[in-house]
């Protein structure tokens, strides 16, 4: 039989080897549980985010994502009503002008003292737009891998023409700097008849649904005229307000929609544009008008429609003595539903696909301009065709919407009211503001009806 002191020291001896082993399978590195990612977008295949999310996947192999596109029509239909089941996908893409509608709906980006993103970082890195639209109360609520802006596309070879039947005219192949230039231009370049019906116009402005992006447009000239398009607490809109300059009373608002729609006022030396002419697109691609305004996706759709139209693209006109250029932001971003069961590693996907030299392999396969603006240069050696979008995303601007579907519409029909004579713009841009003050600020409830208690989710049955 084993003495007390021997039995002492097997029990000692077993609790050591208890001890070492367990600390020994504590320090294996455990597998984490496999989690599957559900990514909504719009637009861009799956092919686009392939080689993004495969190496994401590479790195953390317990995560999967699994990328879904939608049309556009039918995209913020499918998120509403995923939300209004509680339901929906982890990661989604959100437009620049959608913040307002849907933050409710969005698990803000996690910043810890660890985190390799942060607010000052935010700033620094991307876009100043992208922190105008998605930064809330020192809060990250989206990330986008792109920022697009409104450009000049104008036909080479019209102006090639122009100039040798008048070489004395060199001015005419330098396309348009300034407001100026450009109706300096529009006047050279349009044709007209002796009744002075149109034939070649000069650019695609002045109307409303023939003209690609006409609102967008509209809102970058009231930006660029030093319009305040809503109040400092975001309640009201501010562009149809009057200022004072130089003494006298001035409406850069108003003065926006007035300029505007001149170029489609048969009384106006500018008139170079009407409601009867097809969509701008196409007619610019026919090489029916020798100006028009778009973002870099039109591109490709210009080649498809025909690949042997001459035309380039140059920045957005200004206004001449505008000191800093002013440009126009249209974009997406990606953000993570709140609905999601695992915001972090969603979060984590996100921040590391927006990294240099990840977030190139998106801009490789989908053909758009870098929302980093330490990655312009690159962008500019390796896609020179995008380097004036790329560089015009360091002066874009947006504007707080609280409903882009709705004010788009308000918007072109302050266009078409004027052009129909049905109003002057002064009261065509005060009945656009009534309208989306009543969306800014909805009528109070009728007596009796109770308003649901902060903090409920509406979407939610």
């Amino acid at each position: 039989m084993f003495s007390s002191r021997t039995k002492f020291l097997i029990i000692i001896i077993f609790l050591f080897i208890i001890l070492v082993g367990g600390f020994i399978l504590w320090k294996i590195p455990k597998t984490p549980k496999e989690i599957t990612l559900n990514f909504w977008g719009v637009f861009d295949d799956s092919s686009t985010y392939g080689a993004l999310i495969s190496k994401f996947e590479q790195q953390y192999p317990w995560i999967k994502i699994n990328y879904k596109k939608f049309t556009y029509d039918e995209y913020e239909k499918t998120l509403l009503k995923a939300w209004a089941s509680g339901q929906g996908p982890d990661i989604f893409l959100i437009h620049n002008t959608w913040l307002p509608k849907y933050q409710s709906q969005i698990y803000p980006y996690p910043q810890t003292a660890k985190t390799p993103l942060n607010t000052s970082v935010y700033q620094r890195v991307f876009m100043p737009v992208a922190s105008q639209d998605f930064i809330r109360n020192g809060q990250i609520y989206a990330i986008p891998f792109y920022v697009d802006s409104l450009a000049l596309y104008y036909n080479e070879g019209v102006l090639q023409d122009l100039y040798h039947k008048n070489p004395d005219d060199a001015w005419i192949l330098n396309p348009p700097k300034t407001w100026t230039d450009f109706i300096k231009t529009v006047k050279y370049v349009t044709q007209k008849d002796a009744w002075g019906n149109l034939g070649r116009a000069g650019a695609a402005l002045g109307t409303a649904n023939n003209v690609n992006r006409a609102s967008d447009i509209l809102a970058l000239i009231m930006l660029q005229s030093g319009t305040q398009m809503v109040s400092d607490d975001l309640k009201s809109v501010a562009f149809n307000k009057t200022t004072v300059l130089n003494g006298a009373a001035y409406n850069p608002g108003e003065r926006s929609l007035e300029f505007y729609t001149d170029f489609a006022n048969p009384r106006k030396k500018v008139y170079t544009w009407n409601v009867q002419r097809n969509y701008s697109i196409d007619e610019f691609s026919e090489g029916k008008v020798v100006m028009t305004f778009g973002y870099s996706y039109l591109m490709n759709i210009i080649k498809k429609k025909n690949p042997n139209l001459d035309f380039k693209v140059a920045s957005m006109p200004q206004i001449k003595e505008a000191k800093t250029p002013v440009n126009y932001a249209n974009y997406w971003a990606t953000t993570v539903s709140r609905f999601s069961h695992h915001p972090k590693e969603a979060w984590n996907f996100l921040e590391f696909a927006s990294r240099p030299e990840n977030v190139w392999l998106y801009l490789a396969a989908s053909h758009r301009p870098t929302a980093r603006m330490d990655m312009i240069s690159y962008q500019e050696k390796q896609m020179p065709d995008l380097a004036i979008f790329a560089h015009q995303g360091v002066t874009a601007q947006s504007w707080y919407q609280i409903d882009d579907n709705a004010i788009e519409k308000i918007f072109l029909n302050m266009i078409e009211n004027v052009n129909y004579n049905r109003t002057s713009p002064a009261d065509a841009i005060n009945e656009a503001a009534q309208e989306i003050n009543l969306l800014m600020s909805p009528p109070a409830p009728p007596p009796g009806e109770l308003k649901p208690p902060e903090g409920i989710n509406l979407f939610k049955r």
